[in-house]
């Protein structure tokens, strides 16, 4: 049955909806001859609009958080066990399953990240400058070689830049007008690459933050004192403000059946309240939608990472190690050049004729 109302266009069905309501509201508005009432009553217009309100709250909140538990918890399965259907559950399992292959190599996961991330952020100003008319071999060597302070003479003339890694020249030719501000926006760095830290994406349920995995015991902790106070503070508060609307509203006689404006306030409160309850469920159903997507975008990386692991893209060991090596290199060179030396402890013998 889920899967079927899945399947189904939300936004669609809201507009029919609300196109139905304003269609019973027009029609019972022509009935009972509905217009605007000269001797308007400032107070009874705010005690309504509180009852609106309310019911527009209550109906957001509880079909939002039933959405939510409804669509995170819905699974199908095929006969062997294995979770074919419901978006969450399989980008959960797919996650887990995934994070489990590689927890023998995770540790390296910060060294990927730190090699990665360079890289994705010099694409994104290659691409910010194609995207600005800018060629795309003139775009890399923007990106790769210029500075701020070449970017003034690159204005006037070409210029030539030694590669440090190659020693070969580079030309870059001059800029063009309709060049400057995209290329002044990648020097100054105004192109942004929003980070999300190496924590976020070795936990299923991690917020984006640019803490290091070894202060994520730190942050739980705010952040469940965060939700206990905050969760008082909203008990405490939406109490009061019941307390006070249920103070400022009173009571009127029983509604009659010719009673129209008690018609209408009823007629007005339903339609309000199956409106909010729908768009509620809409924007739960959306949320576990973009959570589950989140999730599978984790599991993407953690799979990118296994793949440069696999292939050796980058180096698994730290630079004290690099450093080691280095030192080792050196003395088995230096060993290796006393062995080929000559031995000349016996005297020179000169002869003479």
């Amino acid at each position: 049955m889920l899967e079927k109302l899945k399947k189904l266009n939300f936004k669609a069905i809201m507009r029919g909806f609300s196109i139905f309501w304003m269609i019973v509201f027009i029609v019972v508005m022509t009935i009972t001859n509905v217009g605007i009432d000269k001797k308007f009553d400032f107070l009874k217009w705010i005690g309504n609009s509180m009852i609106l309100f309310g019911i527009t709250v209550y109906g957001l909140f509880i079909m939002e958080n039933t959405a939510k538990d409804v669509t995170k918890n819905f699974t199908t399965r095929d006969k062997e066990g294995h979770i074919t259907g419901g978006v969450y559950q399989k980008s959960l399992t797919d996650y887990n399953v995934f994070r489990a292959l590689i927890d023998s190599i995770i540790i390296f996961f910060p060294l990927f990240y730190d090699w990665y991330i360079p890289q994705r952020i010099e694409k994104k100003k290659y691409d910010y400058l194609i995207m600005n008319e800018i060629k795309p071999k003139k775009a890399m060597k923007i990106v790769k070689y210029l500075t701020l302070d070449q970017f003034w003479k690159l204005k006037q003339e070409s210029i030539k830049i030694i590669d440090e890694e190659t020693g070969q020249e580079v030309v870059i030719t001059k800029l063009e007008e309709h060049e400057y501000e995209a290329v002044e926006d990648v020097l100054r760095g105004r192109v942004p690459f929003h980070l999300s830290g190496t924590a976020y994406y070795l936990s299923a349920f991690a917020d984006s933050n640019q803490r290091d995995i070894m202060e994520q015991g730190e942050y739980y902790k705010d952040a469940r004192k965060f939700n206990r106070k905050s969760g008082y503070a909203l008990r405490i508060v939406s109490g009061l403000a019941i307390s006070l609307a249920i103070g400022l509203l009173t009571t009127g006689e029983i509604m009659r059946g010719n009673d129209t404006q008690a018609w209408m306030n009823l007629i007005t409160r339903l339609a309000n309240l199956f409106t909010a309850m729908l768009s509620g469920w809409i924007v739960g159903w959306i949320d576990v939608k973009l959570e589950a997507e989140a999730i599978s975008n984790k599991t993407d990386v953690l799979k990118m990472f296994r793949s440069a692991y696999d292939k050796h893209l980058f180096k698994v060991y730290d630079e004290e190690e690099a450093d080691r090596k280095q030192y080792e290199k050196e003395q088995k060179e230096k060993e290796e050049a006393k062995a080929n030396v000559v031995d000349t402890d016996e005297p020179l013998q000169i002869e003479i004729k």
